[in-house]
């Protein structure tokens, strides 16, 4: 396959499309050509003050300054950093020191946070507006490779610690020409942005909309679903993407204002975890145009597998087959390849959108990268037809509200309390089938004898001790008092045997 930048993809669209519109965000309209104004301003101001493949990272809400800024650093020929909204304080930190950035790039609304954390300790905290009001008149020509890194992401570890990944021109555009192979995104598409700019699912689809020089609505409120899908209707959108709570939360309270849009709609995809059966049956039953996929990957191995629900309406809990040129095996305990129908195996991926190391990583990068294969610590199976099941993961890494959490980062911070003697902390089903995190808390002996209104107070620290060191998705939404934690001789935590324990 041919390979190209990132950069390439606006830079095409363009030049084709100067006057269809391309971006609407709030009451504000812009053309391919207006785009591509606001993109050079970014892309000047970097040019001038940076080096080829500095880091510059961005810190704001989704917004039109986010996609103008994200590809005037790319444009720059820099590496952008984008940093999610839900990062705790700690690892905005973290991620700033270790990735060394030359510019930090916040929004109006961040300004007083970055005060308060201090970052300009680590990097130069520049507004968007002062951006813009210190372009250079004339910028430095940039010459861009397939292979120069286009973001730098991070995905959380086996140890607690967040691994950074450096993600290449090439490997992106590859996955996004995949995602429009299989997808069959047209020139025409409107699609409709409420998944944070952040993560490579909702990133994704702008890549793969501008690529083709469709037309992205970027929403200003992710939660009121009501003015979602109103808005979904007057703009007419064909292309929505949504994690599944979002799409099962849709369906079971406004499915009547959800049929209004499926009269425009084509393209309804999720990711991320398991979609309720019953809602994906209601979706290809009752809607009449809309054709409803998921798809398995990773930040690594972006949209490695697609499944098409309307074609294979009985077999809803599968993730479906590899996407075009992506090849998936699995590898059992005793090291052979068990492609065969029914057999459990870690699932391996492969293919030109995978990337190659973790970053200043090398013991992750050792574990996860085979011989030009990716080891996803996945279990899974596929059945007759070749489709792929993911039933779980090998490790304690859970998939929590659309990001992966390591559990053991979770017990690492609740351990640091003088009122817990040992904890382990396990996902669990909530009443819409989503997984949230339980702690089980062993209390020292003080604690121990503690009166039913003492260990609710214990409780409360326990939240408050975590919302302070974790990001909000991975703090506990319960905390279960417990006499015992199973762990091995060695002292290792025998979480698997715990969970089966739990389950029973």
């Amino acid at each position: 396959m041919t390979m190209g930048t990132m950069y390439s993809i606006v830079e095409k669209s363009c030049a084709r499309f100067p006057e269809r519109t391309a971006l609407v965000y709030k009451d504000r309209s812009y053309t391919y050509s207006e785009l591509w104004k606001e993109i050079q301003k970014i892309k000047s101001f970097f040019s001038e003050n940076c080096n080829h493949q500095d880091i510059v990272s961005l810190y704001m809400e989704n917004s039109d300054m986010w996609l103008f800024s994200y590809f005037g650093i790319m444009g720059a020929g820099c590496i952008c950093n984008p940093i999610g909204l839900r990062t705790s304080d700690e690892n905005v930190h973290y991620q700033l020191k270790f990735a060394q950035p030359k510019y930090l790039v916040i929004s109006a609304k961040f300004k007083a946070k970055c005060e308060r954390l201090e970052l300009d300790k680590y990097v130069k905290v520049i507004t968007f507006s002062d951006i813009v009001d210190k372009i250079p008149k004339k910028a430095s020509e940039v010459k861009l490779a397939d292979d120069d890194y286009v973001s730098l992401m991070y995905t959380s570890g086996t140890k607690g610690l967040q691994k950074a990944i450096r993600l290449r021109h090439g490997t992106v555009f590859n996955a996004t020409k995949n995602i429009i192979e299989y997808l069959k995104v047209r020139s025409d598409e409107i699609s409709y942005q409420i998944l944070p700019l952040t993560h490579s699912f909702g990133l994704g689809n702008v890549h793969t909309t501008w690529y083709m020089g469709g037309k992205v609505v970027v929403a200003d409120n992710t939660i009121n679903y009501k003015k979602i899908l109103r808005e979904m209707v007057e703009h007419k959108v064909s292309f929505f993407a949504a994690v599944p709570i979002t799409i099962k939360l849709i369906v079971e309270n406004y499915f009547e204002e959800f049929k209004q849009a499926d009269k425009y709609l084509r393209i309804l995809c999720t990711n991320t975890g398991p979609m309720a059966t019953e809602i994906t049956h209601k979706i290809i039953t009752e809607c009449e145009n809309v054709q409803f996929f998921t798809y398995y990957g990773l930040t690594e191995a972006s949209r490695s597998s697609f499944m098409h629900y309307n074609l294979f309406s009985d077999k809803l809990e599968s993730v479906g087959k590899p996407t075009p040129n992506v090849q998936i095996k699995l590898i059992d305990l005793d090291g052979k390849t068990v492609n065969e129908n029914g057999k459990l195996g870690e699932i391996f991926l492969t293919g030109n959108h995978v990337v190659e190391e973790y970053w200043k990583n090398k013991e992750a990068t050792d574990k996860a990268f085979k011989e030009g294969w990716l080891a996803t610590g996945d279990i899974g199976y596929f059945d007759e037809e070749g489709l792929l099941f993911v039933i779980g993961r090998d490790d304690d890494i859970v998939n929590i509200s659309g990001e992966k959490v390591s559990l053991q980062t979770v017990d690492n911070v609740i351990i640091k309390l003088n009122s817990v003697e040992d904890v382990m902390c396990l996902e669990a089903p909530n009443p819409t089938q989503e997984f949230e995190i339980h702690a089980h808390v062993v209390l020292n002996k003080e604690a121990n004898d503690s009166t039913d209104q003492d260990n609710k107070k214990i409780k409360d620290d326990i939240i408050a001790h975590c919302k302070k060191h974790l990001d909000n998705f991975q703090v506990p939404k319960e905390i279960i008092f417990c006499d015992e934690i199973p762990r091995t001789d060695s002292g290792k935590a025998r979480r698997g045997y715990f969970r089966n324990q739990k389950r029973d």
